[in-house]
């Protein structure tokens, strides 16, 4: 037999007009004993075309992935996300389907708009407003 399930949630930064979520990272222990299949995967609203991102375990065959990634096309502020996770075992045939654990990371990256300048930036400003003030002095 088999069992599936489908949940969504959001990812958000706390600030979209300093940081954008650019890319997805997806790290999964799928196991298959048997004759059968572990799958995850994970879509996106806003829709990147047919992207997705996914673990597995397919037995017979050794086809595993136990880790996936994708840049987006357009850095967004927010997702909503849609993970489907399913594992079966061929009906009558001994075996286990498991997955123990699924490790889901988001990257965000700086827009470049406004934001605390860096120490670098600042030094040469006040370098540069005191030589505008020193020379107005002459």
């Amino acid at each position: 037999g088999g069992s599936d399930v489908v949940f969504g949630y959001h990812v958000t930064v706390t600030d979209p007009t300093q940081f954008l979520i650019t890319d997805a990272h997806i790290l999964g222990t799928p196991d298959v004993v048997g004759t059968g299949n572990v799958k995850v995967v994970e879509t996106w609203t806003p829709t990147f075309s047919t992207a997705k991102i996914r673990v597995y375990d397919i037995e017979p065959g050794g086809l595993t992935q136990l880790q996936d990634s994708i840049v987006f096309s357009d850095p967004v502020a927010s997702l909503t996300v849609t993970k489907d996770i399913q594992a079966s075992i061929l009906d009558g045939q001994p075996g286990n389907a498991s997955i123990t654990s699924i490790d889901q990371t988001y990257s965000q990256t700086p827009t470049g708009g406004g934001g605390i300048p860096e120490p670098a930036s600042l030094g040469l400003l006040a370098l540069g407003s005191l030589g505008l003030l020193a020379r107005r002095r002459r």
